[in-house]
């Protein structure tokens, strides 16, 4: 996959992200995305992520793992 490619794919998925969301069935999880700022519908248990929220996230995670 050439960096298009690449690029294409993250943004459709930050766009999936924050309009359809995520399904998570789990009343802690719920409540600590919540409190970092993702959008929760507690009736449906859907959470819908800003792209700056997922970006934020991103830059925060550890960039290599050993195995």
């Amino acid at each position: 996959m050439n960096q298009g490619q690449i690029q294409a794919i993250h943004s459709t998925s930050l766009q999936i992200l924050k309009k359809v969301g995520v399904k998570i069935p789990h009343g802690k999880i719920l409540n600590l995305l919540s409190k970092i700022g993702a959008k929760v519908d507690e009736n449906t248990q859907i959470v819908r992520f800003a792209p700056e929220l997922v970006q934020e996230c991103i830059d925060k995670s550890i960039k290599q793992h050993t195995l």
